[in-house]
């Protein structure tokens, strides 16, 4: 295939946490969580609970640290540093086996070296939780094998996630690469892995499609989204309501539409707990979604 060849007819954007990676949002749940803090060390760190990860590390640095280079790892050292958060400490004469008194807190200030490498082993054990489910495998390999499509993985995420979507999108042998902010257009372009800690915007927000545009300067017939559209995270200060999906599948089709002039069809990705659980239900909620989306497409080929 030449350069001059290569005019794709139709964008098809996925969602990664949620949709593509089904386990991401998972690692979130309590009792993972609270596991991960205590083998990652940031357990030891201060960060002991659910309530203390979301509430004094997560939510006050995620606008930061989701439209920036600096990066989840860091971000969160940081913020346990600023906080100075109280490490307890086995009182004297306790066992493992008899822990006969309770451990007292304290303020003490632990080595920042100490506090950065739990924070890195934490987020290599997020990372390593959110790889890709492999009942996408097939249909992704069908979508890089059709020249009338151009893919776009678009995620608000952190920096540390572009290298790793890439990396696992490559083992299945399908070419990704980041999607800059400052990257000319090339053609014809492998899977594109849109992150808003890259661009600088959340998904949701007229520039990040922009920037995309800008990428892959087509004249598309139509664009499809598959996105769980925030419903399958974790369910933290009712971020994952039905009424907020809403809003925010409304918003991004219009930003969508605007950006692109052209006609938009969300698919929304929604599953229960139970189905992530339960292989035969995720994989039927898979198979459903990808015959909407290969009818939606066979469909806008018959009419264009």
């Amino acid at each position: 295939m030449t350069d001059r060849q290569y005019n794709p007819q139709y964008l098809v954007i996925l969602d990664y946490s949620g949709t593509l990676s089904v386990e991401a949002p998972a690692f979130g749940r309590p009792d993972n969580l609270v596991r991960a803090l205590a083998e990652s060390g940031l357990a030891a760190c201060g960060v002991a609970t659910p309530a203390v990860f979301w509430e004094s590390i997560v939510f006050p640095t995620w606008d930061e640290a989701g439209k920036t280079g600096v990066g989840f790892a860091r971000s969160m050292a940081d913020r346990i540093a600023e906080l100075d958060l109280p490490v307890a400490i086995p009182a004297a004469g306790n066992t493992p086996s008899r822990p006969e008194r309770p451990s007292r807190p304290s303020s003490s200030k632990l080595p920042p070296a100490s506090i950065a490498e739990a924070a890195e082993r934490f987020v290599s054990m997020y990372l390593a939780h959110s790889r890709p489910e492999p009942l996408w495998r097939s249909f992704l390999e069908r979508l890089r094998k059709d020249d009338r499509l151009a893919v776009i993985v678009a995620t608000d995420h952190y920096a540390e996630a572009t290298p790793a979507i890439v990396c696992y999108l490559r083992d299945w042998g399908i070419p990704a690469e980041r999607l800059k902010n400052d990257a000319a257009p090339t053609q014809p372009p492998p899977f594109l892995v849109a992150n808003s800690a890259d661009l600088g915007f959340w998904k949701a927000e007229r520039p990040f499609w922009e920037t995309v545009r800008k990428r892959l300067p087509y004249n598309f017939h139509h664009i499809v989204i598959i996105d769980d559209f925030g419903f399958n995270e974790a369910d933290v200060a009712g971020y994952g309501m039905l009424s907020r999906v809403r809003e925010r599948r409304i918003d991004t089709k219009a930003v969508l539409e605007d950006v692109f002039q052209t006609g938009v069809s969300a698919l929304p990705f929604l599953t229960q707990r139970g189905d992530r659980r339960r292989r035969d239900a995720l994989h039927e909620r898979v198979l459903k979604t990808i015959r909407k989306f290969e009818g939606l497409l066979a469909l806008h080929r018959v009419l264009g």
